[in-house]
């Protein structure tokens, strides 16, 4: 029987879209602590990704970029990027990320099974799926891809390994951003901030990036795997209507 994510309260959606306009500014929505923010991180990984793509440029992602992500993306843990990983990261990205990235139908499971077996000598190494799955949540904000968490496969009642929950976990997000949709769209992508450009900004706002973000926060909060401790002053942003 499928593992379904259960249903989320639209109070959770309400703090899981504060929280989001907090991480957007940089801030991490349960300590307040500063951290990279989510508009430098699309820039970083997505900006770089769609120049290479549109200009043939060199492509290429510094250690500082990627510790960046893990950091922010609370997946350090995880993973400590070796010089040889990092070069097999990048190649990844030229190679077969971009190719999947230019076919139909190419699920959020597909990009994270191959990205983290590049960058895994044990294919099966959750960790690295993990990671994985979130650098190409910023790298691909267009596609439909989602962040796997092995707590919340946990809560769900699913298989830890990589090669057994990533299947279950991103059709279990797919169902419920399908069934929460006419919410979701109601929380609209804030207006750029400085660290990002229009190009970068545009391709995750027509592409539903916030909209999975805001699912990925309270799919969190809902299984009481986050709080929002630092959300209680609101942040007023002007958004930018859903494109439906």
């Amino acid at each position: 029987m499928p593992k379904l994510i259960p249903t989320i309260q639209s109070s959770t959606y309400d703090l899981a879209h504060q929280c989001c306009l907090q991480l957007w500014h940089g801030v991490e929505f349960s300590s307040g602590r500063s951290q990279t923010s989510d508009a430098e991180l699309l820039q970083t990984w997505a900006g770089k990704f769609q120049n290479h793509l549109n200009n043939n440029s060199f492509l290429r992602y510094s250690g500082a970029e990627i510790n960046a992500l893990t950091t922010a993306a609370k997946v350090s843990r995880y993973l400590n990027f070796k010089p040889a990983e990092k070069k097999n990261l990048n190649t990844a990205f030229k190679t077969s990320i971009k190719n999947l990235y230019q076919l139909p139908n190419i699920s959020s499971e597909d990009y994270s099974q191959e990205l983290g077996r590049l960058i895994a000598k044990n294919p099966t190494q959750s960790g690295k799926i993990i990671v994985a799955s979130r650098i190409l949540f910023y790298a691909l904000p267009d596609r439909c891809t989602f962040n796997l968490n092995q707590y919340v496969a946990i809560s769900l009642g699913m298989h830890r390994l990589a090669d057994k929950f990533k299947a279950e976990l991103v059709a279990a997000f797919h169902d419920r951003m399908q069934n929460d949709w006419q919410i979701l769209k109601s929380y609209q992508m804030p207006y750029r901030t400085p660290e990002i450009n229009a190009d970068t900004w545009e391709l995750a706002c027509s592409g539903g990036w916030w909209q999975r973000r805001v699912l990925d926060v309270a799919v969190l909060l809902e299984l009481k795997l986050a709080t929002g401790a630092y959300t209680k002053q609101t942040i007023k942003q002007k958004q930018k209507p859903m494109k439906c």
